[in-house]
């Protein structure tokens, strides 16, 4: 798995007491080889600190960016809980101005792939672990590790308007990550949905 991450990002954490970042995740950390293991999303990926590298053993493919994401939560020493409460990307402070252009959640690539067919949609949530939610025509929650929970809505498009998706974040994300590592996190939730 590549990344676009600085050594200095390995760094820190290897500075950082292994079994303190492993608090509240269901992360494991060897000391002797300074690598943690860390389960997201039914991935299981290795963040070896002496090799600043992020690898999984996934058959499935992984974005790049979203090693981001990886580090950020591993780094995060307070994972909180659920809030229950969803907002969209632009409810983030700055999101407005940052999720755009380069930046757009690709949440087309899911209405692209599903055209209209809320029962295949319902199968794929379900696979990757989804519990229904009351929202839009059909969606559902997931969580994709402590503390990371997202929300996927799917409306059936007509003559009119298209079908249209949207994911939507535990509003408690908005305290801990940047809008950088919630884009890595949300380009990786709308690519696994292409693949599934």
């Amino acid at each position: 798995m590549a990344d676009f991450l600085e050594d200095a990002h390995f760094d820190e954490i290897a500075g950082t007491d292994g079994k303190t970042l492993c608090i509240g995740k269901d992360c494991t950390y060897d000391a002797e080889k300074n690598l943690f293991t860390l389960p997201v999303w039914g991935w299981t990926f290795e963040i070896d600190c002496n090799q600043k590298q992020i690898t999984t053993d996934s058959a499935d493919q992984i974005q790049d960016y979203f090693s981001i994401f990886i580090i950020h939560y591993l780094r995060c020493t307070d994972v909180g809980e659920d809030s229950g409460t969803w907002i969209s990307e632009k409810d983030f402070p700055g999101g407005v101005t940052f999720f755009r252009g380069p930046h757009e959640i690709p949440t087309n690539l899911i209405s692209d792939r599903f055209q209209n067919d809320l029962e295949q949609f319902g199968e794929v949530c379900q696979k990757l672990g989804g519990k229904a939610l009351e929202m839009g025509d059909k969606a559902y929650g997931f969580n994709l590790a402590p503390g990371i929970s997202v929300a996927l809505v799917y409306w059936i498009g007509d003559e009119e308007f298209p079908a249209e998706a949207k994911l939507l974040y535990d509003q408690n994300l908005q305290h801990r990550y940047a809008l950088d590592v919630i884009f890595s996190l949300a380009l990786q939730v709308c690519y696994r949905f292409t693949k599934v």
